[in-house]
C-alpha cells in the first residue's frame, strides 16, 4: 500500500532534487528578490521537476493530470486525504512547500514571494542556517530518549531519530506540529512523537530521563511581536534563560544538551557572565562557546532584512524603518551587546572527592570550525573531569591516552640539502573546532607514539631511554604538554569519551 514514505523517492526520481532547486532560485535574484515571472518561465516545461517546483515551491495550482503524473504510483489521493494536497476544480495546491534537505523532506510555509502574502503568527520556517548550526553542533551517539523542544519543521527531530530509541519534538505552535507530522510520514519515522506545549509541560512524565535535549528556540533579540518563531512577546533573552534553568532537571544523568541561542550582555566583553550565572548551580557540566558578537544597530538591521515578510525593495525599506524602535527597546532593557553562541550541557552529579561541575567558556569564530562537531563536545566533558580530577600535571601521565580521531598534522616544508624540510608542524582538529597547535618534531613524535594501550608515563619513558635522556627529566617536561593537548581536545582517553 503506498504511503506518503513513498513521495521522498518519487520526487527524487522525478528530479527534483537540491541542487535543482537552487539552480531554479539561482537564475532569478535581484539581490534578495526572487522575480516569480522569471521563475514561471524557467519551470514552463511540461517536465515532473517542474510540475514538483510549481507544486511544492512556488505555491502555484498545477492540473491534476499533471500532479498525478508526477506523482504516481502515489497518487494525489493519499496527499489529499493528509492535507497536503487540496482540489482547486481540475488543479491541485500544495497545503505549504516540500522541500529536500539533505536525505531528508521537509515542510515548510511557502515565502512570502510565491503567495505574495506576509507571514502569519504561526509561520512555520525552513531548514536556515541556525538549524544547520545547531544541527553540525549536537552529538550523535546513540541514546535512547531525545527531546527537540521547539521543533518548528522538525528537522533536529528527525536527525535525532537516525540515533536515537525514541524522540518527543514539541511545539506550541499547532501549524508547526501539523507540518512537523507530515515530515515524520514523508520521511518513514515510526520512533518520533510530537506534542502541543509550551517548553517542558508537554514532557513533564520524562522528566530526568533524557539522553538528549535539542533546541533551536525562537532567540531572536526584538520588541515585542506575535511570530511566535522568531521570539513572540519575550522580553530580551529571557526564552532562552528559561530554557537553559529548565534544561539541568530534565537531562538523566550523563544526558547532554545542545541549544543555539543569542544572549544579551551590557558590554562586549561581559558575554560569558549572563549565560553563565543561567546554567551555575544546577547539576550539569557546560561548554558555552561564543560565535560571534554585534553591537545592537547592526544586530538590528540584520534581522529586520532578514524577516521582511516580502522580498522586495520596499519591503527591505520599510523593515530598515523599525531599526530606531529596535534600538530604543535595547536601550530600556540595558542591551549593549548580542552574542551568537552554542551551549552544550552534560548532566553529572559530582560524587565526594570528585571535580565540581564546571563551566568552560571561549569565544571561537564559526569559520574555526568544521561539521561535524558533537563528538568534540563529549570529548570536551571527559577531558575537564580528567584535568580537575588530577592533583598535578604529572598525574595525567598515569591515563592511557591517544590522539583524537580527527586530528591532522598539517607540514610546511621547504627543500634543504637535498631533503625537504619541515618549516612548520601545526596540528589541527578536523571535526569540530579546529584548536591549532604548533608542534616540532620531539612532540610530534610524542604525540605519535600515545596508542591508547599504555599509559603516557610508560610510553615517554620508553622513549627517553631510547634517547639516553633523564626519565625523571623527560616525564616532568611531558607533564604540561599532555595537559595543553587535553585542554585543546587533541587527546583523549582510550576508547574515547
Amino acid at each position: 500500500m503506498a504511503t506518503l514514505s513513498d513521495l521522498r523517492g518519487i520526487l527524487a526520481d522525478s528530479g527534483y532534487q537540491r541542487d535543482a532547486i537552487s539552480a531554479i532560485g539561482a537564475a532569478t535574484p535581484l539581490g534578495r528578490t526572487v522575480d516569480p515571472a522569471r521563475l514561471e518561465e524557467i519551470t514552463s516545461a511540461p517536465t515532473r521537476a517542474n510540475t514538483a517546483a510549481r507544486l511544492f515551491y512556488m505555491a502555484r495550482a498545477v492540473p491534476r493530470a499533471d500532479a498525478e503524473a508526477l506523482l504516481a504510483p502515489l497518487g494525489c489521493a493519499p496527499l489529499i486525504g493528509a492535507g497536503l494536497l487540496h482540489e482547486d476544480g481540475d488543479r491541485v495546491r500544495a497545503e505549504c512547500a516540500v522541500l529536500p534537505v539533505n536525505d531528508l523532506l521537509i515542510a515548510r510555509d511557502f515565502e512570502s514571494w510565491a503567495t505574495g502574502r506576509p507571514m502569519g503568527t504561526d509561520y512555520v520556517l525552513g531548514v536556515g542556517l541556525a538549524t544547520r548550526m545547531l544541527a553540525e553542533f549536537t552529538p550523535r551517539d546513540s541514546r535512547n530518549l531525545a527531546l527537540d523542544l521547539g521543533t518548528g519543521q522538525g528537522y533536529q527531530a528527525l536527525l535525532a531519530g537516525a540515533h536515537a530509541g525514541r524522540v518527543i519534538g514539541t511545539d506550541i505552535n499547532r501549524r508547526a506540529l501539523r507540518l512537523c507530522g507530515w515530515a515524520v510520514a514523508m520521511n518513514g519515522k515510526s520512533n518520533i512523537e510530537l506534542r502541543e506545549g509550551s517548553f517542558f509541560e508537554p514532557v513533564q512524565d520524562e522528566r530526568g530521563r533524557f539522553d538528549l535535549i535539542v533546541s533551536n528556540p525562537p532567540f531572536v533579540i526584538a520588541p515585542p511581536h506575535d511570530m511566535a518563531a522568531i521570539g513572540g512577546r519575550w522580553e530580551g533573552d529571557r526564552f532562552v534563560e528559561q530554557l537553559l534553568r529548565d534544561i539541568p532537571e530534565h537531562l538523566a544523568e550523563g544526558g547532554v544538551a545542545a541549544v543555539l541561542c543569542n544572549w544579551h550582555h551590557p558590554t562586549p566583553e561581559a558575554w560569558p557572565g549572563r549565560i553563565s550565572a543561567w546554567i551555575e548551580g544546577r547539576g550539569v557540566d557546560a561548554w558555552i562557546v561564543q560565535l560571534k558578537h554585534d553591537d545592537p544597530r547592526t544586530y538590528a538591521t540584520n534581522w529586520l532584512r532578514e524577516s521582511a515578510s516580502v522580498e522586495s525593495e520596499a519591503a527591505m525599506i520599510a523593515a530598515e524603518a523599525k531599526v530606531d524602535s529596535w534600538l530604543e527597546y535595547y536601550r530600556r532593557i540595558g542591551v549593549g551587546a548580542i552574542s551568537l553562541g552554542i551551549v552544550r550541557l552534560r548532566r553529572r552529579t559530582a560524587g565526594p572527592g570528585g571535580p565540581a561541575n564546571f563551566i568552560r567558556a571561549e569565544s571561537i569564530p564559526m569559520d574555526k570550525h568544521t561539521a561535524p562537531g558533537g563528538a568534540q563536545a563529549l570529548r570536551v566533558f571527559d577531558n575537564e573531569v580528567m584535568l580537575r580530577t588530577a592533583r598535578t600535571p604529572a598525574d595525567l601521565l598515569g591515563h592511557a591516552l591517544r590522539l583524537s580521531p580527527d586530528a591532522e598534522l598539517h607540514q610546511r616544508l621547504r627543500p634543504a640539502k637535498g631533503a625537504w624540510a619541515p618549516q612548520a608542524s601545526v596540528l589541527r582538529e578536523m571535526k569540530g573546532f579546529e584548536f591549532p597547535i604548533g608542534l616540532d618534531g620531539l612532540t610530534s613524535a610524542v604525540l605519535a607514539r600515545l596508542d591508547g594501550a599504555r599509559p603516557v608515563r610508560v610510553i615517554v619513558q620508553e622513549m627517553a631511554g631510547a634517547m639516553k635522556a633523564d626519565p625523571e627529566v623527560a616525564l616532568s617536561q611531558t607533564a604540561p604538554f599532555i595537559e595543553k593537548m587535553l585542554r585543546t581536545l587533541h587527546l583523549e582517553r582510550a576508547g574515547g569519551p
